[in-house]
């Protein structure tokens, strides 16, 4: 089914997802917060150094993850690359992950904490936190995941679901999440602080879907990308 949504749209300031190694900011092309970070464990490889840089770079990955700049969700995608490809740094940055598991903060960005603030506001059931999907094999995590629904709901910044490489990762991972049997509902930046009545509807929407058994991709309105290759008209 076709998707449309109107014109003029912002432009994307990164080109990928956290875990990439470069993120595009203000025209300048510069490390992510986690490859910065783990650049500096890289220091305490050798064994006689590893209990100080479990203690230094812990610290600094929670002043990173309390400034909005890491996620442990990000953080565990990013073990699970490159470590395997015995990078320098790998082994403190795995014994870190380990205490920092996804979902064990209140939530992983700003975006998701005014995400359920929303629901709670509106009287609507909350998802579940940092869940990993897939039918056979694990897709990977989602933001959100419904109890009670086969709905899984991403809550996407305008910084790193923008450009065309964005949009087409993003949309093969919806894709396999309706394969594997489930709605996908995705929750745009611009809607949680501006157009907060669309977030609820969408969710509405996105959970009727998932009621009847229809696997499509249900969009709000900030949704920046010009032509959705997947999904459902929307309505909200």
């Amino acid at each position: 089914m076709s998707q449309v949504h109107p014109p003029g749209w912002p432009s994307s300031t990164s080109f990928g997802p956290s875990g990439l190694i470069v993120v595009l900011v203000r025209g300048i092309v510069t490390e992510t917060a986690l490859r910065a970070i783990w650049t500096e464990a890289a220091q305490y490889a050798p064994d006689h150094r590893y209990e100080v840089g479990l203690a230094r770079i812990g610290r600094l990955l929670d002043q990173a993850h309390r400034l909005g700049l890491v996620t442990w969700a990000g953080l565990h995608e990013m073990v699970d690359d490159i470590h395997e490809r015995g990078r320098a740094g790998s082994v403190i940055m795995r014994e870190l992950a380990r205490q920092r598991p996804p979902g064990s903060s209140p939530t992983e960005s700003r975006l998701e904490d005014r995400f359920e603030e929303i629901l709670d506001l509106d009287g609507q059931r909350r998802f579940r936190r940092q869940t990993v999907l897939g039918g056979h094999e694990p897709i990977g995590r989602c933001d959100f995941a419904d109890d009670e629904l086969p709905l899984a709901t991403e809550v996407n910044s305008l910084t790193f679901h923008t450009t065309p490489t964005d949009q087409a990762a993003d949309e093969r991972r919806y894709q396999a999440l309706m394969d594997a049997g489930f709605t996908v509902c995705v929750i745009w930046e611009d809607d949680l602080w501006s157009r907060r009545s669309t977030v609820v509807a969408t969710v509405v929407e996105a959970r009727r879907y998932a009621t009847a058994g229809d696997r499509v991709v249900i969009h709000s309105p900030g949704c920046p990308w010009p032509e959705p290759r997947v999904g459902a008209p929307r309505s909200t």
